[in-house]
């Protein structure tokens, strides 16, 4: 069971508050065809696609499979500025944001990467291999914590999120208010299926954990409770 924890209370995947994304299709974005890649930086806005603006409640987001940006639940939202993070330099260098003590997982080789699917262009196979070079990912020892700067952003991002992509045990997500209080979480959670038992490119098993609060989020903090933990695409906008 997946519960989706607000200052309000507390929301299960049959009981969802009004803190909380009201069903899980709102929160799946880019369902139609997989092979229409977008810029890594730059998600379907309402500018490029001339619809209406996606909004989604405050509260955290029901975490939903992942194979590229095109599944992002921040797809149609507009955005004042915004950034995806997808470690394929193999470090952490978009604007305004900072992490806990990591590395990327191509320090341990190439054997056990766990990237997103499209990363390499494919988001179809349930791998990701590159012809030439390697795919990446994040790595921290159990849990990673991303740190937003305020002024280097031009204000705190209201939207911020990151794909899970391995690790072991129970798996959950937090963001941290404006203040650095606690204002959203994912309560800690396996089901079958998810975490896999493959730590060799397995995709399918990829989820996105993130949340939205209007008033800013400083801080998100992915985790699993046994072995270290992997991410990818890092992304986080700020509203208009």
């Amino acid at each position: 069971m997946v519960c989706l924890v607000a200052l309000a209370g507390i929301a299960c995947e049959d009981e969802v508050t009004e803190n909380v994304t009201q069903d899980a299709e709102a929160n799946v974005f880019g369902s139609g065809d997989a092979g229409s890649l977008v810029k890594p930086d730059a998600l379907p806005s309402p500018q490029d696609t001339g619809d209406a603006a996606v909004v989604l409640p405050a509260g955290a987001v029901k975490p939903v499979g992942y194979l590229g940006a095109f599944d992002s639940p921040f797809a149609g939202v507009d955005f004042v500025y915004f950034h995806l993070e997808d470690f394929e330099d193999a470090r952490l260098n978009t604007p305004g944001v900072s992490s806990s003590a990591a590395q990327a997982s191509s320090t341990f080789g190439p054997s056990i990467i766990d990237s997103v699917d499209a990363d390499d262009g494919n988001p179809t196979d349930n791998r990701c291999i590159k012809a030439v070079g390697t795919c990446d990912a994040y790595w921290g020892n159990g849990s990673l914590t991303f740190t937003f700067e305020a002024e280097a952003l031009g204000g705190l991002p209201t939207h911020a999120g990151a794909v899970w992509t391995d690790g072991a045990g129970l798996v959950g997500f937090e963001a941290f208010g404006a203040d650095g209080k606690l204002v959203y979480e994912v309560k800690p959670f396996s089901e079958p299926g998810f975490p896999g038992p493959n730590v060799t490119s397995d995709t399918s098993e990829d989820r996105f954990f993130g949340a939205h609060a209007p008033g800013g989020i400083s801080s998100i903090r992915v985790y699993n409770t046994s072995g270290g933990v992997e991410v990818d695409h890092l992304q986080y906008g700020r509203a208009r």
